[in-house]
């Protein structure tokens, strides 16, 4: 089997995983306990920061941004 990257453990845990690679790195998280370590980390940031509330950016931000983009345009 091959190793699992961290950019796998994180496709895994969001669901963006082929079915087949989904499969080997389930495989993987349970019989190699680094892997398995890795996940349970990954698992439990993602569970923290789902728990923080969403902030709106300042107008200000959204205006520069927007302001950019325009003048991006025009060039």
């Amino acid at each position: 089997m091959n190793s699992v990257t961290t950019d796998e453990l994180l496709q895994y845990v969001y669901k963006e995983t082929l079915v087949q690679r989904g499969l080997a790195i389930k495989a993987a998280i349970e019989n190699n306990s680094r892997v398995h370590k890795e996940y349970t980390a990954i698992k439990s940031a993602k569970n923290s920061l789902n728990k923080l509330p969403l902030l709106s950016p300042r107008k200000e931000a959204i205006d520069k941004i927007l302001d950019h983009a325009r003048k991006s345009l025009k060039s």
